[in-house]
């Protein structure tokens, strides 16, 4: 096995095939470390200048972390996991029986000349790569300098069943609001799983931005590169397969729109947008449900809402929690070491501050 960067300028069509591959085998699925989200990042987001670490075996790749340089507050450079606005997961991606040589991957990053330090957002704290990364922690191998831990909320039907579970007052409530829409419009309202094709796609953009996000700048509409960005990824993902577009329409109009990627047994909650007129009957709420019980092919998957920890409806919404890791990590005796303490000291505790490390992007603001 070999160890290389690859700088994501030069990545060629044979490399994207082997990506693929890889991602389709990942023990951790992670489409935000996919080809189709990681391409039209670099090229509309700023991100030119990143690199796929990856370890390979022949002309097969065993692991891939997409990495970007890093801005801290230490005095050592320090190699990330990519970020985006949009990146939602920053588990590696690691083919079966790869894993327990994760570690090497990123001591082999580390002792390059670009970095002292490793930095991971948003790993799964069940997945596999987590397992890895922390027996080496354990053995010593990796020094672990800051570490926040979060959840966010999920739906998982193989835990909480497979139609969500409402309170009588929230089931009443959604019939109200239901039928003051239908009242109010003169139509019945309907949910449908569309194609995203470009008609799909500019309305998805022209309703967020004509909502809040609008007004805070947040769009994809409102930032250079963020329409380019997203089209050219919900494009890709939609070739394979992968994107989902959920739709509420009433009486002609479109009251809310979902988009959902799929990669292996999870459903991540991308983007959503709802008609800001019809705020009080609350369709984004309503989508919502209807997602949280719509079997897409027969198969119930794990359903990521890539959210805020704060997201007060999805946390009443959702039973389930999926807990997260952000980590600062370095090779033993490089320099940072000495500021690394007991997880339980106060002057650690401050390292998240130290290293930045936060939960994530704002996340998908789902309603």
């Amino acid at each position: 096995m070999r160890t290389r960067l690859l700088p994501v300028h030069a990545i060629e069509p044979a490399d994207e095939r082997r990506w693929r591959l890889l991602a389709e085998e990942s023990l951790d699925p992670n489409p935000f470390f996919e080809p189709e989200f990681i391409l039209p990042a670099a090229r509309h987001l700023g991100g030119a200048g990143g690199q796929l670490l990856l370890m390979e075996e022949g002309d097969r790749w065993l692991a891939c972390l997409p990495v970007t340089p890093r801005s801290t507050r230490l005095k050592v450079p320090v190699l990330s996991g990519w970020r985006s606005p949009y990146s939602f997961l920053g588990a590696p991606l690691v083919a079966e029986g790869a894993e327990r040589a994760l570690p090497d991957l990123l001591l082999e990053g580390m002792s390059g000349r670009l970095t002292g330090a490793a930095m991971l957002d948003q790993v799964p704290a069940d997945s596999r790569a987590w397992a890895a990364l922390e027996d080496a922690i354990g053995a010593g191998e990796l020094v672990q300098l800051a570490r926040r831990d979060f959840d966010r909320a999920a739906y998982d039907p193989a835990r909480s069943g497979p139609e969500l579970e409402l309170s009588s007052r929230r089931r009443a409530d959604l019939r109200r609001t239901r039928r003051r829409l239908e009242e109010e419009i003169g139509a019945e309202v309907s949910f449908e799983l569309v194609e995203p094709d470009e008609a799909t796609l500019a309305e998805f953009v022209r309703l967020e931005s004509a909502g809040w996000k609008g007004e805070e700048g947040t769009a994809v509409r409102e930032g250079e590169g963020h329409a380019r960005f997203f089209g050219e990824m919900a494009r890709a993902f939609t070739a394979r397969e992968r994107l989902e577009m959920w739709v509420m329409r009433c009486g002609g109009l479109t009251l809310a729109i979902a988009t959902v990627i799929v990669s292996g047994d999870v459903r991540f909650a991308f983007k959503t947008a709802f008609d800001e007129s019809f705020r009080n009957r609350g369709p984004g709420t309503h989508l919502i449900v209807e997602i949280t019980n719509g079997s897409i092919d027969g198969r119930r998957r794990l359903l990521d809402s890539c959210a805020d920890s704060s997201n007060e409806l999805l946390n009443l919404l959702w039973p389930d929690r999926r807990a997260l890791v952000s980590v600062a990590l370095a090779r033993p005796g490089a320099r940072g070491c000495a500021q690394a303490r007991d997880p339980g000291d106060r002057d650690a505790r401050r390292g998240t501050d130290r290293y930045r490390l936060k939960p994530g992007p704002r996340g998908s603001s789902w309603p």
